[in-house]
């Protein structure tokens, strides 16, 4: 893996942390300010750091515990980065986990040094 496909999978990493946080607040800063959601809980896209937190304010409330990532394919094209893959997310209702699969895309920006999300699309794993 090349040094940029490292650091955008540590962005994924930092974006996950900040979702453990459950703090809505901590997860938009990982957004670009006119940044695009297609969150996997919601059925309209959300564009802006304030439909993004709002969105974060309901799939947070459904505490999500952790999030694993596999098959991550990471594209680089000058300072755009494409990451899509696939993720778990382990809830916790009740003292009862509950996994959520899902693929994901990222569209990543390098701004002021930092990779920062353009675009993210999120959906259930199909049966």
């Amino acid at each position: 893996m090349e040094k940029n496909q490292k650091e955008v999978m540590i962005a994924l990493d930092e974006w996950i942390k900040s979702v453990a946080t459950l703090k809505p607040e901590v997860v938009v800063k990982h957004y670009s300010k006119d940044a695009v959601l297609w969150g996997t809980v919601s059925q309209i896209i959300r564009q802006g750091h304030d439909l993004i937190q709002d969105y974060f304010i309901g799939f947070l409330k459904k505490n999500p515990v952790d999030c694993i990532v596999r098959e991550p394919i990471i594209r680089i094209f000058d300072e755009i980065a494409i990451n899509s893959g696939y993720y778990t997310f382990v809830f916790e209702n009740n003292g009862e986990r509950v996994n959520a699969e899902a693929r994901y895309s990222f569209v990543y920006q390098l701004q002021n040094g930092k990779w920062m999300i353009l675009d993210h699309h999120s959906s259930y794993i199909p049966e």
